[in-house]
């Protein structure tokens, strides 16, 4: 067997052996657009490909429920060379809203980059800052009777860190992350907050070239885990000449997932997700939606058209 080949198995068997016990439950933000935002969960990709690339991705989760959780993220990465090596460095600016807290992060990222077999390796790490808020401007905690629950509006600041790597060809990718690794502790001033945990994911994918060159078949899965909670998505996406796709996404327990997208002209790309709520809040709920665009560019010279390969690079 081919080195490649066992590292491809070995991938595999992993997302089966993590996939084997049925959790759920909601953590970090997750997106569906999970394949095309590796670098939000992953310092390793940072760099990946040879553009700069900027995301920004807009969720609003379970409309019409009160308080329902709304998010905007925005991301820069870029490679580089140093040294005669090659290199990557990210940006990451999250805002997450549920009921009455607020959480915003800025993370800056970095990867080291080694070829490796076919492919290219990133390791990477990321560090930042966390502002965590609450809000009594629509609850009233004096009624509950636990003096632990703070009475006004409380935030704090804390240090975040995490680190990944992600392996990568023109037809295969997999990784392994994990965020606050330092397992902070929010202190609030009258009480102490929540206590960061640390996530875990599991990214992998492939790309099927069908017999028509101008078709592509890309099946990938997402896994998130807290190790008290597990959840785990599963995700096909169909690509006509390199420029539209559409798929569907299949989170466990959760919800089911439309995906259309397209690039509009030249690095831009433009995608939009709806997701059909099918755990036992889907009665009171409006289901959610999901806007993704990224813009894709090189730096020196002139932009070269690109023809993808992977959807890693979208």
């Amino acid at each position: 067997m081919k080195k490649i080949d066992k590292i491809k198995v070995f991938f595999f068997t992993a997302i089966i052996l993590l996939s084997g016990k049925t959790f759920y439950g909601q953590q970090d933000v997750q997106y569906t657009h999970n394949m095309f935002n590796q670098f939000s969960v992953n310092p390793g990709y940072a760099g990946s490909g040879n553009d700069i690339v900027i995301t920004t991705i807009q969720r609003q989760q379970w409309l019409g429920l009160e308080g329902n959780p709304n998010n905007l993220m925005f991301t820069i990465h870029s490679p580089f060379n140093l040294f005669g090596k090659k290199h990557g460095v990210g940006i990451q600016i999250l805002n997450d809203n549920i009921g009455f807290s607020g959480i915003f992060t800025a993370q800056l990222a970095y990867s080291y980059k080694v070829n490796l077999s076919s492919g290219e390796l990133g390791i990477g790490i990321n560090t930042g800052i966390l502002n965590y808020q609450l809000s009594n401007a629509n609850w009233k905690p004096a009624e509950s009777g636990d003096a632990s629950i703070p009475t006004g509006d409380q935030r704090d600041l804390a240090f975040d860190l995490g680190a990944g790597a992600y392996y990568s060809t023109d037809a295969f990718y997999a990784g392994f992350s994990a965020t606050h690794l330092n397992m902070a502790q929010l202190k609030f001033s009258e009480t102490n907050g929540p206590s960061l945990r640390p996530h875990f994911y599991f990214t992998g994918g492939y790309n099927l070239r069908l017999p028509n060159p101008l078709f592509e078949f890309q099946p990938s899965v997402f896994i998130m885990s807290d190790v008290s909670s597990m959840q785990f998505n599963a995700n096909v996406n169909f690509i006509y000449n390199k420029k539209i796709w559409a798929g569907v996404s299949y989170r466990l327990q959760d919800a089911m997932s439309a995906i259309v997208g397209m690039e509009l002209f030249n690095g831009i790309k433009l995608g939009y997700a709806f997701d059909l709520n099918t755990s036992k809040l889907s009665s009171h709920n409006s289901n959610s939606h999901e806007v993704f665009l990224s813009y894709s560019f090189s730096f020196f010279g002139e932009k070269v058209p690109t023809k993808f390969k992977s959807i890693r690079l979208l």
